[in-house]
């Protein structure tokens, strides 16, 4: 596995450990009020690969979103590279799915099939500080997951490549 920056991790129980730990914070994230000086601030992207195309799939708190368009702050700051920038990039869907959650939908298409990626965000530029962008790429076995936040701004995954763990 390829990895710059970020955290990644990949296989079996240690990884399905992680994915409830994930999904525990975003219900705390999500669903917590306002309890101290510093509240959580986290979105999870969820990426499906298929051949050329990348399907993301982003929830976030509206709360933390600093910026009035959602779509555009996401669009503008997280960006998916395979190695080369998408074709095209595509807004699927975007709803409100609970009080003050929302999802995205985002499709990206590539000239080839992707075997890496290397994925860059930059949303500490419209979220609070200390944001966090928790994403997972795959299911199960084949699920890899990195943090990236404003000290780990980018990570290059090879998804091709086995392994069970990898730290930066």
């Amino acid at each position: 596995m390829n990895l710059r920056t970020g955290t990644l991790i990949r296989r079996g129980g240690f990884a399905q450990k992680v994915r409830c730990a994930a999904v525990l914070l975003m219900l705390l994230t999500a669903f917590a009020t306002t309890a101290g000086a510093h509240d959580l601030s986290t979105t999870y992207a969820r990426i499906d690969v298929t051949g050329a195309s990348v399907d993301v799939h982003f929830t976030m708190n509206r709360r933390d979103l600093l910026a009035p368009d959602l779509a555009q702050a996401i669009t503008t700051n997280y960006k998916l590279e395979a190695p080369e920038p998408p074709l095209t990039m595509a807004v699927r869907r975007q709803d409100t799915v609970a009080e003050n959650v929302e999802v995205l939908e985002l499709v990206y298409t590539f000239s080839h099939p992707v075997n890496k990626l290397h994925i860059v965000s930059t949303l500490d530029r419209v979220t609070p500080a200390g944001h966090s962008n928790i994403l997972q790429i795959g299911e199960g076995d084949d699920a890899r997951q990195a943090i990236l936040n404003a000290s780990s701004p980018d990570v290059e995954i090879d998804l091709e490549e086995k392994t069970f763990l990898a730290t930066v």
